[in-house]
C-alpha cells in the first residue's frame, strides 16, 4: 500500500470527521492520512501506529492525523517502533488546533503539532522515547513562520514524558524545539546529578523567551543543594525561558514523599536550562497537569513536609505513650506495696493495656510493663519513711493512624531503673516521689516509608500527695499525683533526607480515689476512679534535604481522660497478690489488666 486513508473527501463542503487509522504492523507505506478533506474541513480523526518496518523501496513520508483545506482541529497522532519522514497532528490551510501528538519510539524527521496558514493554537505534543532527527513544532507553517500576525504560539504544550510514564533520562534528542508556550518535564525519581532530560543536537539558536517551562518530580532520592538537573541540554544556543529565575519559576519536588522543596528552573549557561535547588520561600508551585491537556495553575507554595512525614513524630509520642503506662503502674501501685510494711520488702508489678490515644490524628498502643524493685520501711517517730529502687520495662506495639487514612506500626521497647520515696504522718496525709530513667527504642515497620529506628534516653518523675482514710473495714485513698517524662531528641537519615525529632516532654495531673474493702484478713476488693488531665505534649520535628527544611505537622498528647479500676487482693504470711483491670475514656480510650506481687521480709 502506498497511501491509507481513515476518511477522504473532495467534495465541497464534504468534511472528512472521526476516523481512525490503526496500523499493528505494517510495511512500505508511503502516506497515512486519519482523515483528508481537499475542499472542507478534517477534524477529530486518529492514527495509532503500533509499528512500521522500515522500507527503503517506499519510505512513509508523512503521518496526518487530519489535513483539510479549512480547519484541521482536534486530531490524535500516536507513534511507536516507526521510522518517518514527518508527523502533523493537524494540518489546514486556515487553523489547526487542538491536536495531539504522541511519540513513543522510532525515528522521526519533524513533528508538527498543528501546521497551518493562519492559526496553530493550543496543539501539544507528547515525546516519550525515540528520537527527532529533524525539529518539534507546537504550531508552524512553512511559507512565513515569522508571521506576527498570526498566532502559531498559544496553548502549544510539549510533554517531555507524562504523569504514567517519566522521561528516561539521556536518551530523548531532536534537533530543535520551537513555538511552544509551554513545556512540561516530567522526571523519573531516579534522576541524578548532570542527567539530561532532552537533548538538543542542532547548533541553531531555541527561542525560549515565550514560554514558559515547568518540571514535575515526586519521590526523588540522592539530590543535593548542588545537584542541578539538565532539562534541556543545546548543542547551539538558549534563550531563558519565560519564567526564568522569576518567583513563579519555583517548582515543587517531592524528594523521598518526606518533604517537597522548592526547585528552580533556571538558564544556567547558554547551553544548559536546568533543575537547580537554591529554593525560595516566595516560590508559586504549579499544579501537575493532566498530560493530555496540561494547563498548570501557579499556586503559592513554600517548602514543606508531605503530610504523610508525621506518622515519623506518632511513631515518637507512640513510645511516650508506653512509658506514661509504665510509670502510671508503678505510681498507682506505690500505695499497695508500701502499706502495712515494716522492715525490707519486695515487690514486682505487671500491667497489660490497649489504648486508643487521639494526637490531632490518633495511636493504638498494645503493650506490656513491668516494674520489679525492693523497699524499706523505716519508722521516723510517729511517722514512717518509705523507699526502695526498681527496675522496669516494657515492650509493645502501636498503630498510628492519620486523617488522610495512611497508617504506620511498629514496635516500642523501653527499660531503666529508679528510686522513690514516700513519707506518711500518723493522721494519714503523705508524701510521695518517685525518679526513673532508661532507654526508649521505637522500630517502625516498613510501610509507605522505609524501616527506622528512633533511640531516646527518658528520664521521668512524678510527685504525689494524699490521705488515707481508715473506715473499719474500708481504707479509702485520696490522691494527687503530678507525672513528667522527658524523652531526648533524635537524628537519622531516611531514603536521604535528614530527619530530626525534637525532644518530647509530657506533663500530666491526676486526682483520684482508691477504697479497698477488706472482708477479712485474706481477702479484700478495691474500686477506684480518677480524673487525668495531659498538658500538651508535642512532637516537634523537621525534615531537611537538597539544603532545605521543612517542619513536620506535630501530633500532640492532650487532653482530658476519666479512670476506673477495679480488683482482688489476697494476702497470706509475708506475700500479697493483686489481680485488677483498668478502663479508660477521653483522649484516651481502653482497657488494660495487672498483677501485682508483693514480699515483706
Amino acid at each position: 500500500l502506498e497511501e491509507i486513508y481513515g476518511g477522504w473527501t473532495d467534495s465541497e463542503n464534504a468534511v472528512a470527521t472521526d476516523n481512525q487509522v490503526e496500523i499493528k504492523n505494517g510495511d512500505g507505506i508511503s502516506q497515512i492520512w486519519g482523515g483528508r478533506s481537499a475542499k472542507a474541513s478534517a477534524d477529530y480523526n486518529t492514527v495509532i501506529i503500533h509499528q512500521l518496518t522500515d522500507n527503503a523501496a517506499m519510505p512513509t513520508e508523512y503521518v496526518l492525523g487530519g489535513g483539510g483545506q479549512l480547519t484541521a482541529n482536534g486530531n490524535r497522532v500516536n507513534i511507536a517502533n516507526a521510522n518517518i519522514g514527518t508527523v502533523y497532528g493537524g494540518s489546514s490551510g486556515i487553523d489547526a488546533n487542538d491536536n495531539i501528538v504522541t511519540i513513543d519510539s522510532g525515528t522521526i524527521s519533524n513533528v508538527y503539532g498543528g501546521y497551518a496558514t493562519y492559526f496553530a493554537t493550543h496543539n501539544i505534543v507528547n515525546f516519550n522515547g525515540g528520537e527527532i532527527t529533524g525539529s518539534i513544532y507546537g504550531g508552524y507553517y512553512a511559507n512565513d513562520p515569522n508571521d506576527k500576525a498570526f498566532d502559531r504560539l498559544t496553548g502549544n504544550t510539549l510533554n517531555i514524558g507524562s504523569n504514567q510514564q517519566a522521561v528516561v533520562m539521556n536518551t530523548l534528542k531532536a534537533c530543535n524545539i520551537a513555538n511552544f508556550e509551554q513545556i512540561n518535564f516530567y522526571l523519573p525519581n531516579t534522576v541524578k546529578n548532570g542527567q539530561t532530560a532532552l537533548q538538543l543536537t542542532g547548533t541553531n539558536k531555541t527561542d525560549l523567551s515565550h514560554t514558559t517551562v515547568n518540571a514535575y518530580l515526586e519521590n526523588a532520592q540522592g539530590l543535593t543543594a548542588d545537584s542541578k538537573i539538565h532539562l534541556i541540554q543545546t548543542a547551539g544556543e538558549l534563550t531563558a525561558p519565560k519564567n526564568n529565575g522569576a518567583t513563579q519559576s519555583g517548582v515543587k519536588v517531592d524528594i523521598a514523599g518526606l518533604i517537597n522543596v522548592l526547585g528552580k528552573v533556571q538558564l544556567t549557561d547558554s547551553k544548559n536550562l536546568d533543575l537547580t535547588f537554591t529554593g525560595d520561600p516566595a516560590t508559586p508551585n504549579p499544579v501537575t497537569p493532566n498530560p493530555v491537556t496540561p494547563d498548570p495553575v501557579p499556586t503559592h507554595h513554600t517548602t514543606a513536609a508531605n503530610p504523610n512525614s508525621k506518622l515519623i513524630l506518632e511513631s515518637k509520642l507512640a513510645s511516650v505513650a508506653a512509658l506514661n503506662s509504665g510509670a502510671d503502674l508503678f505510681a498507682d501501685n506505690i500505695s499497695n506495696h508500701i502499706t502495712n510494711s515494716d522492715g525490707l520488702y519486695s515487690f514486682g508489678y505487671l500491667a497489660g493495656n490497649h489504648k486508643k490515644t487521639e494526637t490531632g490524628s490518633y495511636i493504638k498502643n498494645n503493650g506490656v510493663n513491668l516494674n520489679v524493685g525492693v523497699g524499706v520501711d523505716k519508722p521516723v517517730g510517729s511517722a514512717s519513711l518509705k523507699g526502695g529502687v526498681f527496675f522496669e520495662y516494657g515492650h509493645g506495639n502501636y498503630h498510628s493512624y492519620l486523617d488522610n487514612g495512611v497508617s504506620g506500626s511498629g514496635d516500642v521497647n523501653y527499660y531503666g531503673i529508679g528510686g522513690f520515696a514516700r513519707y506518711t504522718l500518723q493522721n494519714g496525709l503523705y508524701g510521695e516521689s518517685s525518679l526513673r530513667g532508661g532507654k526508649v527504642k521505637t522500630k517502625s515497620d516498613a510501610g509507605i516509608y522505609d524501616s527506622y529506628k528512633l533511640s531516646n534516653t527518658y528520664i521521668g518523675a512524678h510527685i504525689g500527695a494524699g490521705k488515707l482514710l481508715d473506715l473499719g473495714n474500708n481504707h479509702m485513698d485520696l490522691y494527687a499525683k503530678y507525672h513528667y517524662l522527658h524523652t531526648n531528641s533524635d537524628d537519622f537519615e531516611l531514603r536521604d533526607v535528614k530527619v530530626k525529632t525534637d525532644s518530647v516532654n509530657s506533663k500530666r495531673i491526676k486526682v483520684g480515689v482508691k477504697d479497698t474493702i477488706k472482708f477479712n484478713d485474706n481477702h479484700a476488693v478495691y474500686v477506684g476512679g480518677a480524673y487525668q488531665y495531659a498538658f500538651k505534649a508535642n512532637a516537634n520535628g523537621t525534615l531537611s534535604a537538597v539544603g532545605q527544611v521543612a517542619e513536620i505537622a506535630a501530633p500532640k498528647l492532650k487532653g482530658s481522660t476519666g479512670i476506673g479500676e477495679l480488683g482482688y487482693t489476697y494476702t497470706t504470711g509475708g506475700f500479697e497478690f493483686s489481680v485488677g483491670a483498668t478502663g479508660y475514656a477521653g483522649k484516651e480510650r481502653g482497657v488494660g489488666a495487672n498483677a501485682e506481687l508483693k514480699y515483706n521480709f
